[in-house]
C-alpha cells in the first residue's frame, strides 16, 4: 500500500466481494499483510502509518465469515 486512497480503494473491493466469504478473508488479510509490509519498510512517517492502520482496521466493519479450515 502506497497511500491511503489505495488502502481505501481496496476497503470498497472488499465491500464488493463480502457474499463470497473465503475470497473476502483472503483479501482481508492480503491487504493487512501489504499495509504491515509497508508500514515496516520505514518509508513512511508515524502519524501515515498510525492512518494506514486505522483505515486498515475498518476492515472489521465489513459483515462475512471470517473461519480458517
Amino acid at each position: 500500500m502506497k497511500n491511503l486512497e489505495l488502502i481505501k480503494n481496496s476497503i470498497m473491493e472488499l465491500e464488493k466481494m463480502k457474499e463470497d466469504d473465503e475470497a473476502a478473508h483472503n483479501y482481508e488479510d492480503a491487504l493487512r499483510k501489504r499495509v504491515l509490509e509497508d508500514i515496516a519498510s520505514g518509508a513512511y512517517s508515524a502519524k501515515e502509518c498510525a492512518a494506514f492502520a486505522k483505515e486498515t482496521l475498518r476492515t472489521k466493519k465489513v459483515k462475512f465469515s471470517r473461519w480458517c479450515a
